[in-house]
Formats: structure tokens, sequence, C-alpha cells
């Protein structure tokens, strides 16, 4: 189907030279950025209680899963801290005893 020109609505060009159009151009395009562009959904049913409630619930959930990781991996890390500690003060032991077997060959 070939629209015939009586259709259209006539092109606007701006009269005069192009240095003038830019002003107006430039106009334009600020307004068009200032102008909406996307409209509230109107037609989406607003949530029930029942359901904000079961968002809450769920929401709590992962974040209980979340601290149980966390709990988890707190009680491994306490582990392997507590060998450390434990290693640490075994070799704190024997660098005492060292130096008193080394202040007894001394005197």
């Amino acid at each position: 189907m070939k629209k015939s020109t009586k259709d259209l609505a006539p092109i606007a060009l701006p009269h005069g030279p192009p240095v003038e159009c830019t002003a107006e151009y430039y106009k334009s395009l600020m307004e068009s950025a200032c102008m909406v562009k996307k409209y509230p959904v109107w037609d989406v049913a607003r949530p029930t209680p029942q359901v904000l409630m079961e968002q809450a619930r769920r929401d709590l959930m992962e974040a209980d899963e979340k601290l149980a990781y966390k709990r988890e991996e707190e009680r491994i890390n306490r582990e392997v801290m507590d060998t450390k500690w434990r290693d640490l003060r075994e070799k704190e032991m024997l660098l005492k005893e060292s130096f008193i077997s080394f202040n007894k060959v001394l005197v």
C-alpha cells in the first residue's frame, strides 16, 4: 500500500542560515531530555498484606541461612586460630626453655 504525500504532514524546515537554527535545535534537545519518558504502570495489582508478609518471611529465612553460614564460617576460623595460638604458645615455651638452658650454660 503506497501512501500519498497528501496524507502526510508537511515537513517543517527552519528558515534561515544553519548557524541561527542550532540554538533552536539544542533547545529542543534539552526539552526532550527533561520530558518523562517512562510512565508508571497503572494496571499492575498492588501487593496484598499476605503477599508482603510472605516476602518478609522469605527475606527472614534468607537472612537466617546467611547467618547460619557465617556462624559456621566463624566456628571454622576460630578453630584455625586456636590451633595457631596453641602452636605459638608451644614455640614460646620452647624459646623460653632454650634461653633458660643457654643461661645455665653461661653461668
